[in-house]
């Protein structure tokens, strides 16, 4: 892990453990003195990514933000929210009409 990883993981395991305790990715950001990038605090979520894809980390999103997964149904409460924002983009492309050149 990279030094701001390792930040992001002591942080998560102080004050983010199970979906109770989820902190707002900006939150996060403040906390941890990162400046905001893109709309979204696109950054930090790249390596929450990261985090979560490469060192395989129990790190989750939802509605309130970022967590460390605890049990199973913190897991399927993290999966349903990343399938919510999958699936609509899935139905999106598939039914948006395609771009015709005048």
């Amino acid at each position: 892990m990279t030094e701001l990883q390792e930040q992001i993981w002591n942080y998560l395991q102080e004050h983010a453990v199970g979906y109770a305790n989820a902190i707002h990715v900006y939150d996060l950001a403040y906390e941890l003195g990162i400046d905001p990038h893109g709309t979204n605090n696109d950054d930090l979520r790249a390596e929450l990514r990261f985090m979560l894809i490469e060192e395989e980390l129990p790190i989750g999103t939802c509605q309130a933000g970022v967590f460390i997964i605890t049990n199973e149904d913190e897991r399927e409460r993290a999966i349903r929210w990343v399938d919510r924002d999958v699936t609509s983009k899935v139905t999106a492309l598939r039914n948006v009409e395609l771009y015709q050149a005048k």
